[in-house]
C-alpha cells in the first residue's frame, strides 16, 4: 500500500503543474458528479416507478369505465323494457301478449347489436290463458324471443326447456335483481348455424313487489373484443376483460376466450381469482414462458348495471415499457453529467495552461538571474512584463531585493 502511494506521489511530482491541476480537478469532477447522478437517480427511480404504476392504474380504470358504459347500454335497454312490461295490467287482458310481443320486437329492431331479445314469464301470470297456448312439453306461459343469428331474423314463441333451471331466470327470480351471465358459446340454429361467444343480461319484471318474469338480452362479445383491441395503452400493452369467475370475455388471443385467467401464474392464481370475484384491484408481474419477457398486470373492477357482480378490466404492460422513462432519465442525467465535466475540463485546462506558462516564465527569469549572478553581472534584472499581471509582484519584488543588495 505504501509503495503504491509512493509511486502515485512520484508520478504526480514528475507531472507538469498544468497536468497535475487538470488530473486532480477532473478526477474530483468525475467522482463528485458521478456520485450526484447516482444519488439523484436512486432517489427519483422510486418516484418515476410510482408515477408509472399510477398512470397504468388510471388508464386501466378509465378503460374499465368505458367498457362498463358499453355493457350498461344493453342492461339499460332490458331495464326499460322490464319497466314497460311491469304495467301490463293497464292493457286489456286479451291484448297483453300481442302488445308485449311488439314491445320486444321494437327493442330488437332498434338495437342491431343485440343478437337476441326475449321475455319469459311465470305460468299463469299475464292473462290466465296459458292453457290455450300450451303444446307438448310447453306449458303455455308467455314467452317470445327474437334473434338475428346467421344473418337472418328468427322468432320463437314456445319454450323447450324449464327456465327455472337456467341462471338468467332463476337468479332474478330469487334475488329480484339484475343478472349478467358468464361468457359462453351458443348456437341459435341447431342445423349447422354459427357459434356465438356471448353473454346474457336479464332484468326481473316486478309487479307490485311480485316477480312475474324476466326480460333478457343476448349480446355478442365481438364488440367488446374490438374495443379491447383498439385500446393502445403505452404502445406495447394489451387489454383484457374478465368476468366474475375469471373467464376471459375479451383477449388478444381468441383461443383463450372463455378460459379462466391465472393458469399461467399458479403462484398467484387463487389470490387473483378471489380479487376479481370480490371486486378488488390486483396487480402482479409474470414472465412469459415463450419469450422470457416480464410483464406487469393491472386489474381494475367494474360492475354491470345493478348486478353487484363485479367484472374486471386488465392491462398487461411489458416491464421494459414501464421502466423506459426511468432509463431515459438515467441516460439524460449521464449525458448532462458528461457535458458538465467536459465544460469544466475545458475551463480548468485553459486556467492550468495559463498558470503553467506563468510558472515557466518565472522559472526562466529566475534561471537568467542565477546565470547572470554566476557570471558577475549583478546589474541583471528580470522583466516583469513577461509575466501576467497577477504575478508581476513576484518579479518586481525580486528585482527590488537585488537593488537593495547591490547598492
Amino acid at each position: 500500500m505504501n509503495a503504491q502511494v509512493s509511486r502515485i506521489r512520484s508520478v504526480c511530482a514528475e507531472m507538469k503543474i498544468s497536468r497535475q491541476i487538470l488530473v486532480s480537478v477532473t478526477a474530483l469532477l468525475v467522482v463528485g458528479i458521478g456520485a450526484v447522478v447516482v444519488f439523484l437517480s436512486a432517489r427519483t427511480s422510486g418516484v418515476v416507478k410510482t408515477y408509472a404504476f399510477g398512470e397504468a392504474e388510471n388508464t386501466c380504470d378509465r378503460y374499465a369505465n368505458e367498457i362498463k358504459g358499453k355493457l350498461d347500454e344493453s342492461m339499460s335497454a332490458a331495464r326499460t323494457l322490464s319497466s314497460i312490461m311491469s304495467g301490463y295490467r293497464d292493457i286489456p287482458e286479451g291484448e297483453r301478449r300481442a302488445d308485449l310481443e311488439r314491445a320486444v320486437k321494437k327493442v330488437f329492431d332498434n338495437n342491431p347489436a343485440f343478437i337476441s331479445v326475449f321475455t319469459i314469464w311465470e305460468p299463469g301470470s299475464i292473462d290466465g290463458r296459458d292453457a290455450a297456448y300450451a303444446s307438448g312439453s310447453y306449458d303455455g306461459r308467455f314467452y317470445v324471443g327474437w334473434n338475428r343469428a346467421d344473418g337472418r331474423i328468427g322468432m320463437k314463441k314456445t319454450l323447450s326447456y324449464d327456465p327455472n333451471k337456467e341462471d338468467f331466470y332463476s337468479v332474478p327470480k330469487t334475488t329480484m335483481k339484475e343478472y349478467v351471465s358468464e361468457p359462453y358459446k351458443w348456437t341459435y340454429n341447431k342445423d349447422g348455424g354459427s357459434e356465438y361467444f356471448e353473454v346474457t343480461m336479464s332484468v326481473p319484471v316486478i309487479e307490485n313487489g311480485r316477480f312475474v318474469g324476466v326480460v333478457g338480452i343476448d349480446i355478442e362479445l365481438s364488440e367488446l373484443q374490438k374495443m379491447a383491441a383498439d385500446y393502445n395503452p403505452f404502445e406495447t400493452a394489451d387489454v383484457i376483460v374478465v368476468a366474475n369467475t375469471g373467464a376471459r370475455a375479451a383477449h388478444p388471443k381468441k383461443e383463450l376466450l372463455g378460459k379462466p385467467v391465472g393458469d399461467d401464474t399458479p403462484e398467484v392464481k387463487d389470490e387473483l381469482l378471489s380479487s376479481i370475484k370480490s371486486g378488488k384491484g390486483f396487480q402482479f408481474e409474470k414472465t412469459a414462458l415463450a419469450t422470457g419477457k416480464v410483464s406487469r398486470l393491472f386489474y381494475m373492477p367494474f360492475t354491470i348495471g345493478r348486478t353487484n357482480v363485479p367484472w374486471s378490466c386488465a392491462i398487461v404492460i411489458p416491464v421494459d415499457t414501464i421502466y423506459s422513462e426511468l432509463r431515459a432519465g438515467y441516460i439524460v442525467a449521464m449525458i448532462l453529467g458528461l457535458i458538465i465535466i467536459g465544460l469544466v475540463f475545458l475551463v480548468v485546462y485553459r486556467i492550468s495552461r495559463g498558470i503553467a506558462r506563468t510558472v515557466s516564465v518565472l522559472t526562466s527569469e529566475a534561471k537568467m538571474l542565477t546565470d547572470a549572478a554566476v557570471a558577475g553581472r549583478l546589474d541583471a534584472r528580470a522583466d516583469p512584463d513577461k509575466v501576467s499581471l497577477e504575478f508581476r509582484g513576484i518579479v518586481t519584488g525580486v528585482n527590488g531585493t537585488l537593488d537593495a543588495v547591490t547598492k
